[in-house]
């Protein structure tokens, strides 16, 4: 996973999607901030999925628009976190709009796909809104470990993505490379404790991000999340 394309650093620090649900719908004040929170946090997922459910970018780009409307309308103000997690109100609601589009469309030059045409309901394109937001995910734990070595005037950051982009190479070969590229001499052993730490704090970034998307009061269902997102691979086991 590479942070190239990384989201906004500051989607850490957003609301709890539930919360600024409710926040979104509430029947008093001015529910658009809220409603702005939680397209902002679900958004980069859900235009990646639409692209990859109608291989047409300006078609998925126009579904999107049509999602924002249908929320923002209000189409999602009984959704309820004891009735399942919101990704998936998401991703049934993506098909559900991808499904719609086509049926609308009555050109006769171009016939309604039959429903062997649609994208699958169930199968192997089941899970690719999950590996879609997974990735998501992936990507905010970088933003938030490279605002959060900037912050700290470390180079955490630097050192994992040398790591990551080429997973044979030795601590000396990072340290080699760090140097070159920050001015600032390490050593083997330095780079070491860093990619421990890197790793360490990339963990507690990534564990805040599915914090973020699940209701309050399933809070400890962090690690069977992530597994069923298929991240729990890259997690560091807590220290004692």
């Amino acid at each position: 996973m590479t942070g190239d394309d990384m989201a906004d650093p500051r989607l850490s620090h957003l609301a709890t999607p539930w919360t600024a649900l409710g926040e979104a719908h509430a029947a008093e004040g001015d529910p658009r901030l809220a409603q702005a929170k939680v397209l902002f946090h679900y958004r980069p997922a859900i235009s990646r999925y639409l692209t990859k459910l109608t291989t047409n970018p300006d078609l998925a780009e126009e579904l999107c628009q049509e999602f924002a409307l249908r929320f923002l309308r209000g189409d999602f103000q009984n959704v309820r976190p004891e009735r399942g997690r919101f990704r998936d109100y998401v991703k049934a609601a993506l098909r559900n709009l991808v499904s719609d589009h086509y049926r609308r469309r009555t050109l006769p030059t171009e016939p309604l796909p039959s429903e062997s045409q649609l994208p699958p309901a169930s199968g192997a394109d089941e899970d690719d809104f999950s590996e879609i937001w997974s990735c998501e995910l992936m990507l905010r734990a970088w933003a938030a470990l490279r605002a959060d070595s900037a912050a700290a005037g470390n180079h955490y950051y630097e050192a994992l993505r040398l790591k990551v982009e080429d997973p044979q190479r030795r601590a000396e070969d990072i340290a080699t490379l760090l140097t070159q590229r920050v001015g600032t001499p390490y050593k083997d052993v330095t780079v070491r404790q860093m990619l421990r730490r890197g790793r360490e704090k990339f963990t507690i970034f990534l564990r805040d991000a599915i914090r973020e998307s699940l209701p309050a009061d399933e809070s400890d269902q962090v690690d069977q999340e992530l597994a069923d997102l298929g991240l729990l691979v890259y997690v560091t086991s807590p220290r004692r």
